[in-house]
C-alpha cells in the first residue's frame, strides 16, 4: 500500500478482509500507527516502530495496546544500534555465502541515476534499485 494515499489504511483493511496482521513495521509515526492497531492480530500482534517520517512519534498509548493485547517495540538507542551492527555483519556473511538473495527490481547504469531517483520517489519499485558504474 502507498502510505502517501490518504485512504491507504481503509484500502489495506478491505484487502485483508477478515484476516489480521501479526507484525507491523511502522516508520511513519504520528496517527499512521494508530490507524493500524485494529488491523493487528489481537493478543499477539506486534508493532515495530523504527522511524518518524511524519516528524512525530507513533501516537499509540499504553491503553491502545493493552485493550487489544498488542506489543510495541521501539528501535533505537545504543544497544539497538550495537545489535544492528552485528546483524548487518551476519547479513553480509549470508549474502557472501549465497544464503541471502536480495530482491532487485531494477538495474540501471549510473548515467540513469535521475531515473533511479524517480522510481524510488514515486515508489514504483518492489525491491532494490541498483546503479551500475
Amino acid at each position: 500500500m502507498d502510505s502517501t494515499d490518504p485512504d491507504w489504511q481503509r484500502r489495506l483493511s478491505e484487502h485483508l478482509g477478515e484476516r489480521t496482521v501479526d507484525v507491523v513495521f511502522e516508520s511513519i509515526g504520528g496517527e499512521s500507527a494508530t490507524g493500524l492497531l485494529d488491523l493487528m492480530t489481537p493478543l499477539r500482534g506486534r508493532m515495530v516502530h523504527y522511524g518518524m517520517l511524519s516528524g512525530l512519534p507513533a501516537a499509540v498509548t499504553a491503553m491502545d495496546l493493552m485493550s487489544r493485547g498488542l506489543t510495541l517495540t521501539g528501535c533505537g538507542g545504543l544497544a539497538f544500534h550495537a545489535r544492528l551492527a552485528e546483524t548487518r555483519r551476519q547479513a553480509i556473511d549470508f549474502a557472501a555465502s549465497g544464503r541471502l538473495v536480495p530482491l532487485v527490481d531494477t538495474t540501471l547504469p549510473l548515467e540513469h541515476a535521475a531515473e533511479a531517483h524517480r522510481l524510488i520517489e514515486a515508489r514504483e519499485h518492489r525491491g532494490m534499485v541498483v546503479l551500475t558504474p
